[in-house]
């Protein structure tokens, strides 16, 4: 298990040896924290505890956005420059079971949770719509708040490399059509789990990220340390994926079973997404077939308009590794 090495929030309790600078955060999480803002409440009407995060330009319009598998606000770091261009004040809420929010029991309440949550700080936070940004699996849960609470919404869905649910897509790999089709979800969303948190307690954080770093494609990997470089937060990538993932046991089943299920189980209608959809995607992206993309974008009630990076890879697309994608923030912004 990953040995936690971030010093609490001003919000979240104190450590009992504060004054001990061997357990002092590394320069760069103190920097990190300053640019995504944390909060933890419990929410009066559910009893719940959610836990957020604030990212971006604090004077922005406000956008959710809904990270990939088990991923956490602190995702916002990685495009905080992106939102900042953009002027976007981003808001991610981390769903049950993940950095201190209230857990969920099953996989449709799950989602329905992640929907009830994101609802509860928006009102904490007097907002009263907001623009959608989701990200692979974070998919899923987007459209469920979309279309049960359009008037909560601009209207204005940016995804990227989004993931469609293999139970309901013609085009999804034949392996996840199998364990949404024929094996029970829960179980395979625990033994997946397991597995990811087994190899992450024998492997370096750095390990991690260069083995991400190397799924991207050499036009990606150059536009990252061009990225980083040129940031007024100089950072590397090592370091903000050592961030990320701090505290990451946190991974849970819940979310493969999600991934897992069909629209049907949630009742979802694909057909009541309208409004601007734009998607951005690589075509060399080995997790969501562009087939599939394709498929989701013409469910919808306005079909989504779909780009490809040529080259581009699944990891490009959520850690924003093209020019192109960074502009399409833009269409987020309130008009």
């Amino acid at each position: 298990m990953l040995k936690s090495c971030f010093a609490p929030f001003v919000s979240e309790s104190q450590d009992e040896n504060e004054n001990d600078d061997s357990n002092a955060p590394p320069p760069f999480f103190q920097l990190f924290e300053t640019l995504v803002q944390h909060e933890r409440f419990v929410d009066e009407a559910s009893g719940r505890t959610i836990s957020y995060g604030i990212g971006g330009d604090p004077k922005g319009s406000p956008i959710l956005v809904f990270p990939p598998l088990s991923a956490k606000h602190r995702m916002l770091v990685m495009m905080h420059d992106d939102l900042v261009q953009a002027s976007l004040k981003a808001i991610c809420v981390n769903r049950p079971g993940i950095h201190g929010t209230s857990p969920s029991k099953d996989a449709v309440d799950h989602l329905n949770l992640v929907m009830q949550d994101a609802l509860a700080v928006l009102d904490k936070l007097e907002i009263p719509k907001v623009g959608i940004l989701c990200m692979c699996a974070g998919t899923t849960y987007a459209l469920k708040l979309y279309t049960a609470h359009p008037e909560r919404t601009t209207r204005r869905i940016l995804g990227l490399a989004p993931w469609t649910l293999p139970a309901d897509c013609p085009h999804s790999r034949g392996l996840y059509k199998f364990a949404a089709n024929r094996l029970p979800r829960l179980a395979v969303g625990g033994l997946v789990s397991k597995m990811e948190m087994t190899m992450m307690g024998f492997v370096s954080k750095e390990t991690i990220a260069s083995k991400i770093d190397e799924t991207c494609s050499e036009e990606e990997s150059e536009y990252l340390k061009d990225k980083l470089s040129k940031s007024p937060h100089k950072q590397s990538f090592p370091q903000v994926l050592e961030w990320m993932m701090e505290d990451s046991s946190e991974r849970n089943a819940m979310e493969v079973a999600v991934c897992l299920s069909s629209s049907q189980d949630f009742e979802l209608d694909y057909r009541q997404v309208d409004g601007t959809i734009v998607i951005w995607q690589g075509d060399k992206d080995n997790m969501a077939p562009v087939q599939a993309t394709q498929w989701l974008a013409n469910q919808f009630g306005t079909p989504g308009k779909v780009f490809f990076v040529d080259k581009g890879t699944h990891s490009g697309a959520l850690f924003v590794l093209d020019s192109r994608i960074s502009q399409a923030f833009h269409m987020l912004k309130e008009q």
